[in-house]
């Protein structure tokens, strides 16, 4: 695939929140009409004027204050972020974890011998839209990952695990997925394969779920080592710090955000850096798990009840059916909700709504 193929992708800029030099990268990349599939077609298209082009413009661009604010808050967030997470790995290691998993939670993709077929052409025929395939897919995967993760304590699989780390991501094949690294404890029995064993907590959760090993990286790790447990944090490091360029855009139709990474200890099992220490869901989690149930068990897709209440929203606003005047100021109302109070007292008076019809 040729590079302006692979760059004016819409569904890498749709579901991915790229560094503002990446977009700018590919607007000029485009704007040239660059076609590269070889390394002469490189040699040939990069020349030295247009390698000068490009640097001009993008320091034209790279000394705006819009720009420096925006990469300068990138970068920051980033690094609170890695820090975070390197800090909790470092932790768990040093407690005496002997072992770590690294593997991926999804959905199947086409080539995949389990892909559900039947269920993929049903999924896209009730969505209509691809905002509605997109927001199904994100609270999938969070319903999955509380099944998971949520109130580990009780999981029975947790009780090998001395902590773990997930972390939203993104590719064209797979579309949204979960990058899992477990830290196991001392007593993990080695033939017991906790991988699998989630997989089958995903697939339960997750219709046309699937559990997979990510390209390129170790799937098991042997912690007993300084030099091992350094391989660790920089596996951690690299996959956290990629988000400078490029991290899952995980926001919903609506406006609201799936959290993007999440930690958690056998000592209190928190979700993510704001809520390191809490041993139990703060009141409106409780709320949202109770809801989550109810739906579950009268068998309502979050996807749908989104798209329900995004069409609610959508509905033209009703016209007014009643006018009456109070304190010398017109006033109108549409008949539904609440009754006005001027109007509620009027008819405790005697009088007859039919009377304020407009």
């Amino acid at each position: 695939m040729n590079v302006s193929a692979i760059l004016g992708h819409d569904d890498f800029l749709r579901h991915l929140n790229v560094h503002p030099a990446v977009s700018l990268f590919i607007n000029t990349v485009n704007a040239n009409k660059i076609d590269i599939t070889n390394r002469g077609d490189f040699e040939r298209y990069f020349s030295m004027n247009l390698i000068t082009a490009f640097v001009n413009r993008f320091n034209l661009i790279f000394n705006q204050p819009a720009y420096k604010k925006a990469t300068s808050k990138r970068l920051f967030n980033v690094q609170e972020n890695v820090a975070s997470v390197m800090e909790h790995a470092n932790a768990i290691m040093k407690s005496g974890s002997t072992h770590a998993i690294r593997f991926c939670l999804g959905f199947n993709f086409k080539l995949d011998d389990e892909y559900d077929v039947e269920f993929e052409k049903a999924l896209k025929l009730r969505l209509k839209t691809p905002s509605q395939v997109n927001d199904y897919r994100l609270m999938t995967l969070r319903a999955g990952r509380n099944a998971v993760f949520r109130n580990g304590a009780k999981n029975p699989i947790m009780k090998y695990i001395d902590g773990y780390i997930w972390k939203m991501d993104y590719c064209s094949v797979r579309g949204y997925y979960l990058h899992v690294i477990l830290f196991l404890k001392e007593n993990w029995n080695k033939h017991f394969n906790i991988m699998e064993s989630i997989g089958e907590m995903w697939r339960e959760k997750v219709k046309n779920g699937d559990v997979f090993s990510y390209r390129g990286t170790r799937s098991r790790i042997n912690l007993q080592t300084a030099t091992n447990q350094k391989k660790m944090l920089n596996d951690i490091h690299d996959l956290f710090i990629q988000d400078v360029l490029a991290y899952a855009d995980t926001t919903l139709s609506s406006g609201k955000k799936i959290r993007t990474f999440g930690k958690g200890a056998q000592n209190g099992w928190v979700l993510n850096s704001t809520q390191q220490g809490k041993t139990k869901p703060t009141a409106h989690e409780q709320k949202l798990a109770k809801f989550q149930t109810l739906m579950d068990k009268a068998g309502i897709d979050p996807a749908e009840l989104l798209a329900a209440i995004d069409k609610k929203a959508k509905r033209a606003p009703r016209p007014p059916k009643y006018r009456y005047v109070e304190n010398g100021v017109e006033h109108t109302w549409t008949g539904q909700g609440r009754t006005p109070k001027f109007l509620a007292e009027q008819l405790e008076q005697g009088r007859q709504l039919d009377e304020f019809l407009i």
